[in-house]
């Protein structure tokens, strides 16, 4: 969360996500991110929970979700059309 201030940019909230999961062990998911809000629950930017310090767009005054799915191995996610996620 002390990513999140006005200035910083969405490589730098992904960045510390990603190093924090690993640094337990952990992987994130990178084919499911966070996103803007607004008027539409789902808005840009898109906020990845993976990435590189200083890297992105940066923001101020919008709301955004931050919500990781980690996993306690490898990244990888499988995705049914009739399921969803597994």
């Amino acid at each position: 969360m002390a990513m999140v201030n006005p200035g910083n940019r969405v490589g730098d909230i992904g960045w510390a996500v990603q190093t924090y999961a690993e640094a337990q062990g952990c992987s994130v998911v990178r084919e499911f991110v966070g996103h803007g809000v607004g008027f539409d629950f789902h808005e840009p930017p898109q906020i990845p929970h993976f990435g590189q310090k200083g890297k992105g767009q940066s923001w101020c005054g919008h709301g955004l979700t931050i919500e990781p799915m980690i996993n306690l191995a490898k990244r990888i996610s499988t995705f049914s059309r009739t399921t969803g996620p597994l």
